[in-house]
């Protein structure tokens, strides 16, 4: 016996298509679900004239207001940031970079391979100390 598939993909009401390509049941009504959802499903009784006009959209008045706690954070962060930008050479050593650049792909290799392929995607398996490493890694991108 052919196993019904996906219900109400079909111009017709009530009529689900089968494995075999067969139809389960035949109807001659419409099915006007798809013309007008608005209007309960029935038919648009009639066109809009050419002339006809819509009515323009009204939208509410909208006037934002600045959240000044927010605002005076986000630029102090970014003032803080273009200090470090410009002082840092200065002041940080070249191996310092290195281990941060490596900490880096330790824990990017964590997120990608461990949290996300892993143990969300299941697109692998993997034996008990491989795991460990992975949470290792990822426990390093601090997320």
């Amino acid at each position: 016996m052919a196993q019904p598939m996906a219900p109400d993909v079909t111009s017709c009401h009530g009529e689900n298509l089968m494995m075999n390509g067969s139809m389960s049941q035949r109807c001659d009504t419409p099915n006007h679900s798809l013309l007008d959802p608005i209007n309960n499903n029935h038919p648009p009784k009639s066109a809009p004239s050419a002339g006809a006009v819509s009515p323009e959209l009204q939208y509410p008045e909208w006037k934002p207001e600045i959240i000044w706690v927010n605002t005076i954070s986000i630029t102090i962060l970014h003032l803080l940031a273009v200090y470090a930008i410009l002082t840092a050479p200065f002041q940080v050593l070249l191996p310092t970079y290195v281990w941060g650049f490596f900490l880096g792909g330790v824990g990017g290799f964590g997120v990608t391979a461990g949290v996300h392929r892993l143990w969300t995607h299941r697109a692998y398996k993997a034996k008990a100390p491989l795991r460990v490493i992975l949470a290792i890694c990822f426990s390093v991108a601090g997320q």
